[in-house]
């Protein structure tokens, strides 16, 4: 595996940990929640792990944009 692959497995291991994160969390706060928070919330943490995805496939393009140039 050369660097490119290696860094771009960092940034996806680190992406879906942040998402695994997130719904682990939302799982552990559910219980208490108004049906009207949970749908918030919930719709928070879809909106960020979208965030997370599409910096994801931001780096993996600017990845593939600088290793074309090479």
């Amino acid at each position: 595996m050369n660097n490119i692959d290696k860094m771009l497995n960092e940034k996806l291991q680190i992406a879906l940990s942040l998402s695994n994160k997130n719904m682990e969390e939302l799982e552990k706060i559910k219980e208490p929640l108004s049906e009207n928070s949970l749908q918030e919330l919930t719709f928070a943490f879809m909106e960020e792990n979208k965030f997370y995805a599409e910096l994801l496939g931001q780096l993996v393009s600017q990845v593939h944009t600088d290793h074309k140039s090479i």
